[in-house]
């Protein structure tokens, strides 16, 4: 993560670069997070087995699962890499540039410039990505949380 960390500092000062970097780092991401669903997948089926009777403990760990492995991390990816190809494709072609630029100040009657748009996209990609995963993690943390009050004060049954 340092590595990448390093790349993107570097590559924000080389604007004609940093499209394409931003790009790589989220392929290198989704790769990432791949190779953990992996590794992770047979650990979230043993515990399930080991908790087999802890009705609190099992939806914890469903929790955690939707949480790691779950199809929102998918969806997310997908605008990751959106955002990051239309970074890619606003930098590069100016005339995309110019015909958005347009667009806007058509429709507000407000003066924009162009160049503006490169850094609007990467500022929707950073938005996009973060909030909506930390968001995730508060979810998932206030789940986890009220499981453990609940199950401190209460005991479940399994339906018959």
């Amino acid at each position: 993560m340092g590595v990448a960390a390093f790349v993107l500092v570097w590559a924000s000062s080389h604007p004609q670069f940093f499209a394409i970097v931003l790009f790589a780092f989220t392929v290198v991401n989704i790769v990432g997070w791949w190779l953990i669903v992996k590794r992770i997948n047979p650990v979230i089926d043993t515990s399930r087995a080991k908790l087999k009777g802890d009705l609190f403990r099992l939806d914890q760990l469903q929790s955690i699962e939707t949480h790691m492995v779950g199809g929102w991390q998918k969806v997310r990816f997908a605008g990751m890499i959106f955002l990051s190809l239309v970074g890619i494709v606003v930098f590069y072609l100016i005339w995309v540039r110019e015909f958005f630029a347009k667009i806007v100040e058509t429709g507000t009657g407000i003066s924009f410039d162009a160049n503006l748009l490169p850094p609007i996209i990467y500022l929707c990609y950073v938005l996009f990505a973060e909030i909506w995963i930390w968001t995730k993690r508060e979810s998932l943390r206030a789940t986890l949380s009220t499981t453990d009050r609940l199950r401190k004060h209460y005991s479940l049954q399994s339906k018959p």
